[in-house]
C-alpha cells in the first residue's frame, strides 16, 4: 500500500473540487469561486485548505464590517 493516499477526481473539500492530480502530493482545484489553485492532498484530506483563499478574504471582510457597526452604534 502506497504511503500517499490518492485523492479522486471530482471529490469535494469545502469550497474546492479535485480536478486534476498534478503530480507526487499536488492535486489541481476549482474553487467555487471560479480560481484554479494547486493544494497539497494531506491539506485537503485535513481540512487545512477549505478554498483558494477566498473564504478568509471574506471572513476578514465580514470581521471589518462587524467592527466598523460596533464603532458607528457607540
Amino acid at each position: 500500500m502506497s504511503k500517499h493516499q490518492k485523492v479522486e477526481v471530482g471529490t469535494v473539500f469545502g469550497r474546492l473540487v479535485v480536478i486534476e492530480y498534478v503530480g507526487h502530493t499536488l492535486y489541481q482545484c476549482c474553487c467555487e469561486c471560479g480560481k484554479t489553485t494547486t493544494v497539497f492532498g494531506r491539506d485537503l484530506r485535513f481540512g487545512n485548505t477549505p478554498s483558494c483563499g477566498c473564504y478568509r478574504a471574506e471572513r476578514i471582510r465580514e470581521a471589518r464590517e462587524d467592527l466598523a457597526s460596533l464603532e458607528s452604534q457607540e
